[in-house]
C-alpha cells in the first residue's frame, strides 16, 4: 500500500513545527493570492513560487496543488501561479 503524504511546508517547517517525513511529501499545497490586475503574477505569487521550487529542488516535495480563483482579479490565481 502507498503512503500520500500532503504536506503544508511553509513557515512552520522553516520552524521546525512540522515534521517532514523521510525523502519528503507526494503533495504540497501552494495556497493562492490575487494577481496583479493585468494578469501578471504578484510579490505574494512570486515568493510562492519560488518557495514550491525551494521545496522540490531540497526534495522536500514532489508535486504541488496551485489553489485560487479569479477572486480579486478577472484572473484564475492557480493557473498563474
Amino acid at each position: 500500500m502507498m503512503t500520500l503524504w500532503v504536506g503544508w511546508l511553509g513557515c512552520a517547517a522553516r520552524a521546525g513545527w512540522a515534521e517532514v517525513p523521510p525523502g519528503g511529501v507526494d503533495v504540497a499545497i501552494v495556497p493562492g493570492c490575487p494577481t496583479l490586475p493585468d494578469g501578471r503574477l504578484s510579490d505574494c505569487q512570486w515568493r510562492r513560487a519560488v518557495w514550491a521550487h525551494h521545496l522540490y529542488e531540497q526534495g522536500l516535495a514532489r508535486h504541488f496543488i496551485t489553489s485560487g480563483g479569479a477572486a480579486h482579479t478577472p484572473h484564475v490565481e492557480a493557473t498563474a501561479i
